[in-house]
């Protein structure tokens, strides 16, 4: 009798505690305004944490297309607060709002909820050089000035790295082979327009100097972000900011050497140019140099296209982290960030694989020359590097 009942009670112990009853979260998407529904946009369903997700738990948003009526429906909903997001072409998307969250409950039938749609605005133009001809292929970025910052606050950023004046508000859009860009789905507001060059534009003289390029240009046309000018976007309507004549400017070479401390040349190392004032701007929109090579076996490198002005040169040794056991075939590939990224630094790390070989740049380890660009070429620098 007691072993029986011994038996009974531990079925009891290792019986699996019941799943929630899943919840069925459905609703409508509509226009902002008109209320009109809004068909064949994706819908998002997102779940929520206070704190960091549980372990091996999928962040992929579960997502469903609306109807001819702007319906949607989310069947088999697990438990826990969820917040809704919607997108399609020609309407604009608020990451910065977004819906208030949803606390969905064990068998809950969360029904006629609302997800509205603004009707995004349209920014048109053309992109031409000095002489009025069209320049394709460069890219043309909406830019929106910051969220104001409380009195005091410098809102994480050292002290060393100056606030940006305009964000990234939106992927951009590349101009076309008669200079023509096209950017929508934007959010009504005030936006500023850079134009990025595509690559290096001009004349090359007998020292390899670059003599003139293209350069980052902002609506109406100029070179100068304290002089560009804003543009205002209204929902559903399209601005025309006509021609945007690209701004060029002289350009020279940076040339010279890494060295280790014992004057030996750093092959592979990562060598790169920061304007002065760059953080702002990097930080938002990468970076707003040259670019970045890496040394020769002789420790050599040359940075062209160098438009006047003070820079910082940064200098990184390279650390092998890992190689292949058969060498691999020729490849390579990039994961990480750079200063540019992160206004840190402190944990700014760059990886890359080359022929099976792994190495990392840590850029808070290397070392950083003042330099300053006036009317011509630098060459004979020599950085030295400590070695990994």
């Amino acid at each position: 009798m007691v072993l029986m009942l011994a038996v009974g009670l531990a079925g009891v112990l290792l019986q699996a505690p019941a799943a929630p009853e899943p919840a069925v979260v459905s609703g409508v998407v509509l226009e902002q305004g008109t209320r009109r529904p809004v068909s064949g946009a994706r819908v998002d369903l997102m779940l929520q944490f206070d704190g960091p997700p549980p372990p091996h738990l999928s962040l992929q948003p579960r997502a469903v297309m609306s109807d001819s009526e702007g319906r949607f429906a989310f069947p088999g909903v697990t438990p826990g607060r969820y917040r809704l997001n919607a997108q399609k072409a020609g309407f604009a998307v608020d990451m910065m709002r977004g819906a208030p969250p949803l606390a969905v409950g064990p068998g809950a039938q969360v029904d006629a909820v609302e997800v509205l749609l603004t009707r995004g605005g349209v920014i048109v133009g053309r992109v031409v050089d000095a002489a009025g001809e069209a320049v394709s292929g460069v890219r043309v970025m909406t830019l929106r000035p910051p969220p104001p910052m409380p009195a005091g606050a410098r809102g994480g950023l050292p002290s060393t790295v100056r606030r940006p004046t305009m964000m990234m508000a939106g992927p951009g859009a590349e101009a076309n082979e008669l200079g023509e860009f096209r950017l929508h789905s934007l959010l009504p507001g005030d936006y500023f327009l850079q134009v990025v060059p595509s690559g290096r534009s001009g004349a090359i003289g007998a020292a390899g100097a670059v003599s003139t390029m293209f350069v980052p240009t902002y609506f109406p046309g100029t070179a100068a972000a304290d002089d560009a000018q804003l543009l205002t976007v209204a929902a559903g309507t399209t601005s025309d900011a006509g021609e945007i004549r690209m701004q060029v400017a002289a350009a020279f070479q940076v040339s010279g050497t890494v060295v280790d401390t014992a004057g030996k040349p750093v092959a592979g190392a990562m060598v790169r140019l920061a304007a002065e004032g760059e953080g702002g701007m990097a930080m938002m929109m990468g970076s707003a140099t040259s670019g970045q090579v890496r040394t020769d076996a002789r420790g050599a490198f040359v940075l062209e296209g160098v438009t006047k002005g003070q820079y910082t040169l940064i200098a990184v040794a390279p650390r092998v982290i890992g190689v292949a056991p058969s060498g691999g075939a020729s490849s390579m590939s990039v994961v990480g960030g750079s200063v540019a990224g992160n206004p840190r630094g402190g944990s700014a790390v760059r990886t890359e694989t080359r022929n099976g070989t792994t190495v990392e740049f840590r850029e808070a380890l290397g070392t950083r020359v003042p330099l300053t660009i006036a009317d011509d070429a630098v060459s004979g620098v020599q950085v030295v590097v400590q070695r990994p």
